[in-house]
């Protein structure tokens, strides 16, 4: 007969919101998307394929776009005590590192592929290895690049590793 008593579990969020910092969570099942909602929405500079969410130490990552789109797609998980999320701003930069001439970070043009990347970083070096090619995208995903078939487009805050060929080994 005792009043239920439980602990208010909050929830953080960071980054281009209208309104970041700490919000109680209103019941065991709110959603990313209502936290989002309270939070008054996005910013212009929001760089969506970006968020992700951290819990227990563990970095969630989570398509902003789809859970946007429905509401009920698996991206739009609940929040549990402590989760933070982040809305990262849009940079305009892109980073390569490895096997090119003058790796290191780039202002961003919208139309630019791996190939302009590379060329704009000074080329390969000559220990490149062609087969060890990657773009990682903010959202965490990554692809593997081929020179003729697959030169995938570069979005904001990726990054463009060239690996190194291995070593000969000698007769």
């Amino acid at each position: 007969l005792y009043p239920k008593y439980s602990e208010k579990s909050v929830i953080r969020i960071e980054g281009a919101v209208k309104f970041p910092g700490l919000y109680d969570r209103l019941n065991d099942v709110e959603k990313i998307s209502s936290i989002i909602k309270r939070a008054g929405g996005f910013e212009k500079n929001a760089l969506l394929d970006a968020a992700f969410l951290e819990r227990d130490n563990d970095i969630i990552r989570f398509e902003l776009k789809k859970l946007l789109k429905n509401k009920k797609a698996i991206q739009n998980m609940e929040v549990k005590d402590k989760d933070v999320i982040r809305i990262p701003e849009k940079k305009n930069i892109y980073k390569v590192l490895g096997e090119v001439n003058v790796p290191g970070t780039y202002i961003l043009n919208d139309k630019f592929r791996i190939s302009d990347v590379v060329k704009n970083s000074g080329g390969f070096t000559e220990n490149y290895d062609s087969d060890n090619i990657f773009i990682t995208y903010p959202d965490g995903s990554s692809k593997k690049y081929y020179r003729i078939i697959k030169n995938y487009k570069v979005k904001d805050s990726s990054v463009i590793f060239v690996g190194k060929k291995a070593p000969k080994e000698p007769f």
